[in-house]
């Protein structure tokens, strides 16, 4: 019988500790889990991010070791936007002709940390939500929100009425500009796939709606963050998209539960949602701000995998379920 590595802890050796503690945990996000300190300097400390742990003891032999540091982080792009005017860079993120991307920077001690994630391997978001994605019923079509968007949209924004349960106001052009750039930085954290709607009638832009709270672990995903102009209110559209997002959670994705809440007092919502078959599960009371300060009571409703085909033939026959 052989004994089990539980986990591994590099020991490096660092002129300032606490110089390094500031470093890991101001600009990388670690945390401290312990340290000992004499005479006013703290001479050993232990630190952690996720599931990578690192000891600094103070020392003068630097550095210590001849190699790198590599880091696997889960979003390469995110970390590299956060930290990349925070430290020492030393390699730019680039594709490395070895099927990685990567990059390299510098701590306080001198010692170089790589930060790399092959470019073969897809993520489950990335499979399922690639740039091309399209979904569409025969009235909706549903394909991936852009920042050029904006401008076709600012046309339909303007009715303050479809803003009056929605948690922003996107009838201010800047506030539109900004909720498609939150979206879309969401959607590098791979949270949120967010689509732009398209009325197949006439083929112009009439709203958005996303896929959102996605954990591919609990096979979880929210439909929501949802808004059609005036014009389109009313005419089946939202009811397509519902449908397109559903098939493709469940028959696609293989989720086993897909949720959607809203505003309390949105009655039209909350009535629409009973018509396709939306699970009322309860009410999460002030449980977000709205635009004019109001806090808002929200509804949960869920559908489950078990209930989908008998959902799709009750509610969506016509579509195509």
């Amino acid at each position: 019988m052989q004994a089990q590595f539980k986990q591994m802890r590099p020991m490096l050796q660092s002129r300032d500790v606490k110089a390094s503690i500031e470093f890991y945990t101001g600009i990388l996000g670690f945390k401290l889990d312990d340290s000992w300190e004499q005479d006013g300097t703290i001479k050993w400390a232990n630190l952690y991010k996720d599931e990578v742990c690192l000891m600094f003891t103070l020392g003068n032999q630097i550095p210590a070791m001849t190699g790198d540091l590599y880091i696997y982080p889960n979003d390469l792009e995110l970390l590299w936007n956060n930290i990349k005017d925070k430290c020492e860079v030393m390699a730019p993120i680039e594709n490395k002709l070895y099927g990685m991307r990567e990059f390299a920077i510098k701590d306080n001690n001198g010692y170089i940390l790589k930060f790399g994630k092959s470019t073969t391997e897809k993520s489950d978001y990335e499979k399922f939500f690639p740039s091309a994605i399209m979904l569409e019923t025969q009235r909706v079509m549903l394909r991936l929100l852009q920042p050029e968007d904006a401008k076709e949209l600012k046309k339909i924004t303007a009715p303050e009425i479809i803003w009056k349960y929605f948690t922003k106001n996107l009838a201010d052009y800047n506030e539109l500009v900004k909720w498609i750039d939150d979206a879309l930085q969401e959607r590098v954290q791979e949270k949120r796939m967010p689509f732009v709607m398209i009325d197949k009638e006439t083929m112009t832009l009439c709203g958005s709606t996303s896929l959102g709270n996605i954990s591919f672990y609990d096979k979880r995903m929210e439909i929501g963050w949802t808004w059609l102009g005036t014009e389109y209110m009313g005419t089946g559209l939202n009811r397509h998209a519902k449908f397109a997002l559903l098939s493709y959670a469940f028959d696609v994705a293989g989720m086993e539960r897909v949720e959607i809440k809203t505003d309390y007092l949105n009655e039209r919502s909350r009535a629409a949602l009973h018509k396709i078959g939306a699970w009322e599960e309860g009410i999460l009371k002030s449980h977000m701000l709205m635009h004019d300060g109001r806090r808002r009571d929200s509804v949960y409703y869920s559908y489950l995998k078990e209930d989908w085909p008998k959902i799709k033939e009750i509610f969506f026959l016509d579509l195509g379920g």
